[in-house]
């Protein structure tokens, strides 16, 4: 049994992070801007700064994703410092800064990090779940509403004889 390069080096491809376009830097002379922003959700205040009129939304404290269970635990500062890229900023992004870093450190060798990705990629697994769930839900109702009679007695396609 020989030793497949190919599959590792396929192994080490797939497992790089995609590349983000983090915010730039404040330039030699530029002051941050910084704005609260009292009430962009009942329970927690925003941070928006500006730089050159980029606009970066901060969060103070733990978002709720609308319809799902599990709370946003990373926030968006903590996001950008580790560019994540926004595709990958969801309910596993606190997993997903760690596992970053460790492949970083590990030089993404693919055996390396295995705890860290197994929780993220379990993470990400859920929400897939939750949202396959909810999805089923929202199909059902339509076909719940698409049905007539539903509640009502039934019209057989038999129809009875007066003796039976």
């Amino acid at each position: 049994m020989s030793f497949n390069w190919a599959l590792v080096l396929l192994r080490i491809f797939l497992s790089f992070p995609l590349l983000s376009s983090a915010a730039p830097a404040a330039r030699k002379g530029e002051r941050r801007q910084q704005i609260k922003i009292p009430h962009f959700s009942s329970s927690s205040s925003f941070i928006r700064s500006s730089i050159g009129g980029q606009i970066l939304v901060g969060k103070v404290a733990a978002m709720e994703a609308p319809g799902s269970s599990k709370p946003m635990i990373a926030t968006q500062a903590e996001m950008v410092e580790a560019r994540v890229p926004m595709a990958y900023r969801d309910q596993c992004a606190h997993l997903l800064i760690p596992l970053n870093k460790c492949r970083q450190a590990e030089f993404y060798l693919p055996w390396k990090c295995e705890n860290e990705r197994h929780s993220y990629e379990k993470c990400e697994y859920e929400l897939v779940m939750e949202r396959m769930l909810q999805m089923q839900k929202i199909r059902e109702k339509e076909a719940n509403l698409k049905q007539p009679n539903k509640g009502g007695v039934a019209i057989g396609l038999i129809p009875k004889t007066a003796n039976a």
